[in-house]
């Protein structure tokens, strides 16, 4: 995933608005765990969610894909980045709390992935600490034949993504397709991304084996997908 696009990524996602979603989080945060003083986000990609964390919390940040990581090393200078895929990271040190967001984990496409990345995330929250994840769809409400359409503009010239996903066993195959229009001509890039639909229980079975307690399911969450929110008991 990713592979072709990590230098257009963040003006492919300018519909995302990371401030009311930082927002929203330190009102968890704050709720749930207000003298947490450390958080690790896993896939960061390039660090949009550290930028505006990084004035609470001691951030560090996990991803798997070097070229976003080298973009999020360019946002937040001196932030700790980590190279790791979420499924068997390890970092030798616990956070107060850990983060995965933009359904990223629907990436891990199997619920086997699913349960050894929620396995590894867990590792890492400290005593008292929070695990927030936010999903992606579910088998029930997957967009099936929607076509989709992402158009967005820069100083740099003007992206058009067009999709349509086709689902199959509980597994999306979207081949997604680039039209990237400069001053210098029009490129067309394809690639295509799998992505997993898990059930609230394909999320909840593995957490309670973790060591920790699921506190919130927030239906709605940041952008409408949910938010899972598991507490590790004080030490």
């Amino acid at each position: 995933m990713y592979d072709q696009h990590t230098e257009i990524y963040d003006q492919v996602h300018t519909f995302k608005d990371y401030a009311s979603e930082v927002q929203l989080l330190l009102g968890l945060i704050d709720r749930l765990h207000p003298t947490a003083r450390t958080l690790l986000d896993v896939a960061c990609g390039t660090g949009m969610h550290l930028e505006l964390l990084q004035g609470r919390f001691e951030v560090s940040g996990l991803d798997i894909h070097p070229a976003l990581l080298a973009q999020a090393a360019e946002r937040v200078p001196g932030v700790p980045l980590h190279a790791g895929d979420m499924e068997s990271f390890n970092l030798e040190q616990t956070f107060d709390v850990v983060t995965c967001l933009f359904g990223s984990v629907s990436f891990l496409v199997t619920p086997a992935r699913l349960a050894r990345a929620l396995a590894s995330m867990a590792h890492h929250v400290a005593p008292g600490g929070l695990l927030i994840v936010e999903p992606w769809l579910t088998p029930a409400n997957y967009w099936r034949n929607n076509i989709k359409l992402d158009v967005s503009e820069s100083d740099e010239g003007k992206i058009a993504r067009m999709y349509v996903g086709r689902e199959e066993g509980g597994v999306v195959t979207n081949e997604e397709h680039f039209l990237i229009g400069t001053p210098a001509g029009v490129t067309h890039i394809v690639e295509t991304n799998l992505q997993g639909l898990f059930d609230e229980i394909e999320f909840t079975g593995p957490l309670a084996g973790t060591g920790l307690d699921l506190v919130e399911h927030d239906p709605v969450g940041l952008e409408g997908y949910g938010l899972y929110v598991a507490q590790r008991p004080p030490s």
